[in-house]
């Protein structure tokens, strides 16, 4: 089929009015909508940014409560940041370690390499399964730090062996207590890895240090205003447990040495592994979203393959009757349908004869059906001038089509 037989099927489609006002209203909107986002960001330029009203230290807030700003930060510093957005289970399944003990019954697209887990501010309290994983994952390398200043949060960590599976959440606050300081800049005076030395102040807005802990934990950094990171070796990797999550905000990351201190202690852990944002105990799930069965393949062609057979579903029903706007009147109708539906196609001369006869034939019907609508005097007068005008049987169908069109335009 040549590109002009192609391109004259496409012309009862484009050229259709209804197609015409529907594409011109979908642009105008468009326009409309891009110049008021426009306007609204213009308008917020100038605007001081808000606090977040409740703490959201998720890598996707972008606000003055959120983690976004680290996530760049470490990215620009040469780090390979990734998130876990699945449950602890199925990442622990999937890490080095436990991949290379040949199961054969594990098959991993993604091996999690071994690096740091950052977890800042969860929005649940840690269960018991959740610190036993987090604990064989340190066995085999990983360094999991928490930051956060809630007792109830970290308690199992700390709480003594033997605890008693009945022991309440509430209960786990004794497990580990902090002090309430009265200052948020303070400098470290204590650096047990050598890591800090240069470092001459931190803004610790949540202002809270350790007081008291189980003996298994030694004490990282101390600042002038107390102990605010704990540390414990397990396996070949650690666990750190840090008073504050504020100073990590997109708020608060630039202000003192805050930047350079969490670079250095995450880089110290995580040599030329990976660094893992701990999304799925802030409650963002990957598999709850339609970008996870997007990302897989055997739902991405089925998503493909609906998306195309749709696409040419509605394009040849479009060539083919021209997506006429019909009245309510017209749809109870049904010859009257099939004359319109049939007008979608007037521009292919090929067609004309058959097409002339078919609407002589149909208007005689329609006189007979309809006669208030379609008054027999009137039929009979296109009838003629269809039978006996100068033209070929294209511009005789074109004219008896134009006059049917004007005699509905006169009764309305």
């Amino acid at each position: 089929m040549n590109a002009g037989k192609y391109w004259d099927k496409l012309k009862p489609f484009y050229r259709n009015k209804s197609f015409k006002s529907t594409a011109v209203i979908l642009f105008v909107l468009s326009v409309v909508l891009i110049a008021a986002l426009y306007i609204m960001e213009q308008m917020k330029a100038d605007r001081p940014k808000e606090h977040d009203l409740f703490p959201d230290r998720s890598v996707f807030n972008p606000g003055s409560s959120g983690t976004m700003a680290l996530w760049e930060y470490f990215e620009m510093l040469g780090m390979k940041p990734d998130k876990i957005t699945e449950p602890l289970v199925d990442f622990y399944a999937r890490t080095e370690f436990y991949t290379n003990q040949e199961n054969w019954f594990v098959r991993q697209d993604k091996k999690a390499e071994t690096g740091v887990i950052l977890c800042v501010e969860p929005s649940v309290i840690f269960s018991r399964d959740d610190v036993a994983l987090f604990e064989h994952i340190a066995e085999g390398g990983f360094t999991v730090m928490i930051f956060t200043g809630d007792s109830m949060k970290i308690g199992r960590f700390i709480a003594p062996e033997g605890e008693n599976p009945d022991t309440h959440d509430a209960d786990l606050i004794d497990a580990v207590k902090f002090n309430k300081v009265f200052t948020n800049t303070s400098k470290i005076v204590k650096d047990t890895m050598g890591l800090f030395k240069d470092i001459k102040s931190l803004a610790l807005p949540d202002m809270r240090r350790f007081s008291m802990w189980s003996m298994k934990w030694e004490p990282l950094v101390i600042d002038s205003q107390g102990t605010s990171a704990l540390s414990r070796k397990i396996g070949k990797g650690h666990i750190v447990l840090m008073s504050d999550s504020g100073f990590l905000s997109n708020l608060k990351l630039r202000e003192g040495d805050n930047g350079a201190f969490i670079y250095r202690l995450v880089a110290h852990f995580a040599g030329d592994g990976a660094v893992y944002f701990d999304e799925y105990h802030h409650g963002i799930q990957g598999q709850m979203t339609i970008f996870y069965f997007l990302a897989k393949p055997e739902f991405r062609h089925l998503i493909v393959q609906a998306a195309l057979f749709l696409l040419i579903y509605f394009f040849a029903a479009g060539v083919r009757f021209g997506r006429y706007r019909y009245t309510n009147i017209a749809r109870a109708e049904r010859i009257y349908y099939y004359s319109e539906g049939m007008a979608g196609i007037l521009g292919h001369r090929r067609f004309a004869d058959r097409l002339l006869t078919l609407a002589r034939e149909n208007l005689t019907r329609l006189a007979v059906l309809l006669p208030n609508r379609y008054p027999k005097v009137l039929v009979d007068k296109a009838l003629e001038r269809s039978q006996t005008g100068d033209g070929d049987a294209l511009h005789k169908l074109k004219e008896l089509m134009r006059t049917m069109n004007e005699q509905e335009r006169s009764i309305k």
